[in-house]
């Protein structure tokens, strides 16, 4: 008797001690995941609730929209050190994923991101979430700097205000410079696309038999014909190499083997290699995003969403409607944000086109809020808000932003879930890397157009270049360069020394 009790206490015991370890690894795991400094990849967060993941995204980005400073480049490097290094919500293989993502997609790469990180936590919501705590705080601004401009003559700016133009100039043809290093690189058709784009939008902006409402869509299809002939170029080189790569092997088997050896290897083994490293060069792999918690109708709904509002602007474009102002405000910048990449100093032709070609602000105050928006944290493209605050108050600010980031969240909703599939498809690069090419060539042409709109005295010109100096040769930041040059210019002012105040062209009325 005393042996068959003494068994089940053994056991039961065992059973205890088993289930208080279970519990404490349980309890070790949530700690982890509660913890700012978990080790544990996003994956492993998957069994948090839905109002915890997106109190997290509100608590560590929003900060990083009130502070990120810098411009995309800035903003990436301080997404890695807060989400892959701090937090450890990414790995570094992640990390890259969606970076590439937010490369490969139209719109401005930085804010992509954010928003494909927030998708990644949280689903849809979580897109959402993080689209508005990174882009709230710099919108404010923009919003109070675009309701001022409205108080400002539109054709004579502040003394204090005449250098933000020549010096936010100078950094178009800084980023122009950094960008072209990049993209072009030793590739001459990639040079001769962005200067060809160049031209052709110089020409076309100019034109005044070309209406702005055609502008705003020669301009993307400049954008697919670049990238059409940089995958076409790629595809020949393909073609090419195969061609001298079959031609070697025959060669090197006849020297080998002869006749005889030359046919069996052609049978057995040369053709078959050769189409297996294709093959493998090609190979979609299975390993999705699965874990992503985005349902595939939602996917469906945001590709959807996409589709109609682009057959709508068609539609609208060809039956040459007249919108409400609003929703005329909300097309324009849906327009903006579905054609360009990169997002930044590209953004500028067409904000010019939408913009100042019809009337909705002039130039220079075109100039001084791009001047602006260097000095803000968060993403440049809240450009938009100051827009349409200046067109139409708090409503065309609000509709603008929306309007500019709409495609960028509807398209990380609906590609995400794929990408890792999406992502192999050999065509993608190819075409991407002519996309950027003729957007480089749209930086050059309103970086000249700007540059003839806007630097009308020597004061100006001296500005513009000290500025290109400072922040391209001595790297110091947008924000330093574009306060030193408000300094400058005010500086030479009429108030101060008045230097170099005297037109280059006299404008006299007859």
């Amino acid at each position: 008797m005393e042996e068959n009790t003494a068994v089940p206490l053994e056991l039961e015991g065992g059973k205890e001690d088993g289930m208080q370890h279970e519990r404490q690894q349980k309890m070790e795991v949530v700690q982890g995941h509660f913890s700012d400094n978990k080790e544990s990849p996003s994956n492993s967060g998957l069994s948090l609730s839905l109002r915890y993941k997106l109190w997290e995204l509100v608590r560590h980005i929003l900060p990083t929209g009130c502070y990120a400073f810098g411009g995309p480049t800035a903003h990436l490097a301080v997404f890695h050190d807060l989400f892959v290094k701090k937090l450890r919500w990414l790995t570094d293989k992640e990390f890259v994923d969606l970076l590439a993502l937010g490369m490969t997609l139209p719109g401005p790469t930085s804010s992509e991101f954010c928003i494909a990180v927030g998708t990644y936590r949280a689903g849809v919501l979580g897109a959402i979430v993080a689209f508005l705590c990174f882009t709230v705080p710099s919108f404010f601004i923009m919003l109070a700097a675009g309701l001022g401009a409205t108080h400002m003559d539109p054709n004579h700016v502040p003394d204090w205000m005449l250098g933000l133009a020549p010096a936010a100039t100078a950094l178009i043809f800084v980023a122009f410079g950094r960008l072209g290093l990049k993209i072009v690189g030793d590739s001459a058709l990639n040079a001769c696309i962005s200067l060809i784009a160049a031209s052709v939008t110089l020409l076309v902006q100019n034109d005044a038999r070309i209406p702005p409402r055609s502008i705003m869509w020669i301009l993307p299809l400049m954008l697919v014909v670049g990238g059409s002939l940089t995958l076409a170029e790629r595809k020949y080189q393909n073609r090419r190499r195969r061609r001298e790569g079959a031609a070697a092997v025959v060669v090197e088997d006849q020297e080998e083997s002869g006749l005889e050896g030359r046919s069996a290897a052609s049978t057995n083994g040369g053709t078959g290699t050769e189409d297996a490293g294709i093959m493998g060069s090609t190979d979609v792999s299975s390993d999705t995003y699965d874990h992503v918690p985005v349902s595939k109708w939602s996917s469906l709904v945001a590709f959807l969403l996409i589709v109609a509002f682009l057959l709508y602007l068609l539609v609208n474009h060809l039956a040459k409607r007249v919108e409400p102002p609003l929703l005329h405000v909300f097309s324009s910048f849906f327009i903006v944000g579905i054609t360009i990449y990169g997002g930044g100093q590209v953004m500028l032709p067409l904000l010019v086109s939408v913009a100042v070609d019809p009337g909705w602000l002039s130039m220079d105050q075109f100039m001084v809020g791009f001047a602006i928006v260097q000095m803000t944290p968060g993403p440049l493209s809240n450009f938009a808000a100051y827009i349409g605050a200046i067109y139409m108050g708090v409503p065309g600010a609000i509709v603008g932003v929306v309007g500019f980031f709409l495609p960028g969240i509807l398209l990380i909703i609906a590609v995400l879930p794929l990408w890792e599939r999406v992502r192999k498809i050999p065509n993608v690069r190819p075409f991407l890397a002519g996309a950027n090419a003729t957007g480089l060539g749209l930086i050059l042409a309103v970086g000249v157009a700007l540059f003839l709109k806007v630097v009308r005295t020597p004061a100006d010109a001296v500005v513009s270049i000290v500025i290109a100096c400072v922040v391209g040769y001595l790297n110091y930041s947008s924000f330093k360069g574009v306060v030193f040059g408000a300094l400058l210019g005010f500086l030479f002012s009429p108030t101060c020394l008045n230097w170099g105040q005297q037109a280059y062209i006299a404008i006299t009325s007859s």
